[in-house]
């Protein structure tokens, strides 16, 4: 796991459920998700840490997404700068034809664990 001065970071939380209507079906939306999606978001510069999985019901908690991807850069520019690079227009390209229903939340992080 990268190692950020005093632990801090600033990551960018996402759920989001496929844009249905572009792909044939939802195996078809997962497989480009896997396999150009994410590929290409771990191209993102700065990129510190990515976390992807689906979005599970929890107790009484209820999944109101299908996936959900956590990604961390050194600050809020480093994530702006990603974003603005050629692999974050590519990103953001896809994200439009792949992504619907995002709800997204940025976070200024600490690291609490690994010590």
């Amino acid at each position: 796991m990268a190692r950020w001065e005093g632990g801090r970071m600033f990551c960018m939380i996402a759920s989001f459920n496929f844009n249905l209507e572009n792909f044939a079906s939802l195996e078809a939306a997962e497989r480009h998700y896997v396999e150009y999606h994410v590929p290409l978001a771990r191209r993102l510069p700065g990129l510190r840490q990515y976390v992807i999985g689906r979005a599970v019901d929890f107790g009484p908690s209820v999944a109101d997404r299908h996936r959900a991807a956590l990604l961390a850069f050194d600050d809020a520019d480093a994530l702006r700068a990603a974003y603005r690079s050629d692999v974050g227009r590519e990103l953001r390209a896809d994200e439009k034809q792949l992504i619907a229903d995002a709800v997204v939340v940025f976070m200024e992080a600490q690291q609490i664990l690994p010590t």
